[in-house]
């Protein structure tokens, strides 16, 4: 059997995307700024990148570069390509890119660009202002960040890459789904649940059935993906109005984690045919009898020191090294939990939380 080339991964957290590679049968390489143990486990060679604040272009491009070796590598990416999107045309030809292109991130991702798209394809967007703040309750954003990370409810003067977009009362929601360029599958249909008295991300509900506006957001979906010639696994973040009106957010042309909530592990093989343009997936084979999922983001409400011989739960990853310390609103892990209902989620997650504290953690 043909040995598989040697997989790149970059992402602000590469776990995820290293551990499908690695159960995929392909040697692992990762470049990311956590460098937890998890990630270890699967990975041949790691190298730590600094916060992605803090990375350049040319760090980031010389990290891969020495983690290929010169070998033909294959480079999937996730979070953080927002912002490092150009290296894409400028890796050496021995590193074959499986994703979007540097032209399809840079129509998704520059503010300008992508609201003038989806006003061309006339998909509605929150009331947005790339100057002054004209809009209403204006929330100061930008599009090569995640997570919420760059969500400011203040009226500040713009830095380059920023807008102003009027906050809308309702609910927020993302689609997972894979694009060949052409055609679109969904994958996932999400909910997704902020900090208290911030925009942070710190869950992410996934349930089987689609909701009542899938037919509209699919339709979104097909004008986007044929526009901007999106391939693989991708996400759209949008939201749904106190009067049920649909607002796109934003889309991540990138590995979203919420693939981690499907019931299967074949996402890796799809995002990678439908990167070459293959035929997409049948999922009506994905069905667990788990309807309700939940990822789940742990921050610290302490300064807090991982235990030399932490006992971590099963459903934890992302795990960060013995004797780590984590400052206060700092990540520690995630959380993945199935169930058959809501509650049976909350109630799996109070528990697992409270052995995570005991058996893991202790106060700096």
């Amino acid at each position: 059997m043909k040995q598989r080339p040697p997989v790149l991964v970059f992402a602000q957290s590469g776990r995820f995307i290293a551990e499908a590679a690695a159960l995929a049968g392909y040697p692992v390489r990762v470049a990311d700024c956590f460098c937890d143990s998890d990630t270890q486990a699967v990975a041949e060679k790691i190298t730590q990148l600094p916060a992605l604040d803090q990375l350049s272009q040319s760090q980031l491009r010389q990290a891969l570069i020495s983690l290929s070796q010169n070998e033909p590598c294959l480079l999937l990416y996730g979070t953080g390509i927002e912002r490092f999107y150009p290296i894409l045309a400028d890796l050496p030809s021995h590193i074959t890119v499986i994703g979007n292109t540097r032209q399809t991130i840079s129509l998704l991702r520059q503010a300008h660009r992508f609201f003038a798209l989806l006003e061309q394809l006339q998909i509605p967007y929150p009331p947005t202002s790339l100057s002054k703040p004209t809009v209403e309750n204006p929330l100061r954003k930008r599009l090569d960040s995640a997570g919420g990370s760059a969500v400011f409810a203040d009226k500040r003067p713009l830095s380059p890459g920023e807008f102003y977009q009027q906050q809308i009362t309702g609910e927020t929601h993302s689609v997972c789904f894979i694009a060949n360029g052409q055609d679109v599958t969904i994958l996932g249909w999400n909910q997704q649940f902020n900090q208290s008295e911030k925009f942070v991300i710190q869950q992410i509900w996934q349930r089987d059935e689609p909701p009542v506006h899938a037919p509209q957001l699919s339709a979104m979906l097909i004008k986007l993906v044929t526009a901007s010639r999106l391939v693989g696994i991708n996400s759209l973040d949008y939201l749904i109005s106190t009067d049920g009106n649909i607002y796109v957010l934003e889309i991540n042309p990138r590995i979203s984690a919420s693939v981690t909530l499907l019931p299967t592990a074949d996402w890796l093989k799809w995002h990678m045919d439908s990167c070459r343009h293959q035929s997409l997936p049948d999922i009506t084979l994905m069905s667990d009898n788990l309807p309700v999922r939940l990822m789940h983001y742990c921050y610290a409400d302490s300064n807090l020191v991982v235990v030399d011989e932490p006992i971590w739960p099963a459903c934890c990853h992302d795990l960060p090294n013995p004797g780590s310390y984590i400052k206060k609103g700092e990540p520690i892990c995630s959380l993945l939990l199935a169930s058959d209902s809501a509650q049976a989620c909350n109630d799996q997650l109070m528990g697992w939380q409270q052995k995570l504290l005991k058996n893991c953690l202790r106060v700096a």
